[in-house]
């Protein structure tokens, strides 16, 4: 018998919640029946430029505990500079393309469009040597050029 009673006023607690809960979902709709309503705010707006730069000068915070290796600091081993030719090509650099796990890169030259993997020869002697960024930089007989991605 105890246990029964005890049953029923739990049943009645949880039933008073819940219905709490449900009053506080639906009264908070009913308020606002027009839905035409806006809500204007007011204030100074921040415009974002596109001339800001972000300042770097902080140190970084994950390398703290890390003592800094000053006899090698500043000193660049060995830098390989890509020599453009002035001679223009007639090739544009259309896009890539993954193909399982090989990366095929599309050239068009003339209205013709070429797949070409990385570090093979083809078409007129094109060999591609590396991608940066969105930009190729091409091998054609022995002068390298730079191919920016067509938009």
């Amino acid at each position: 018998m105890k246990s029964r009673s005890l049953t029923y006023l739990l049943i009645a607690v949880v039933l008073t919640v819940w219905g709490v809960i449900a009053y506080k979902l639906f009264s908070g709709v009913n308020q606002n029946t027009s839905g035409n309503e806006r809500k204007v705010i007011t204030g100074p707006i921040n415009k974002i430029t596109d001339n800001e730069s972000l300042k770097l000068n902080y140190p970084d915070p994950f390398l703290k505990g890390i003592k800094k290796d000053h006899n090698n600091s500043g000193k660049i081993k060995h830098v390989r500079s890509v020599k453009s030719s002035t001679e223009k090509i007639n090739i544009v650099y259309m896009g890539k393309v993954y193909i399982g796990s090989s990366v095929y890169y599309m050239l068009a030259e003339n209205d013709t469009c070429h797949t070409i993997r990385a570090g093979k020869r083809a078409f007129s002697g094109i060999k591609i040597i590396k991608e940066v960024m969105d930009t190729l930089i091409v091998e054609k007989n022995n002068s390298n050029y730079r191919l920016t991605k067509a938009k």
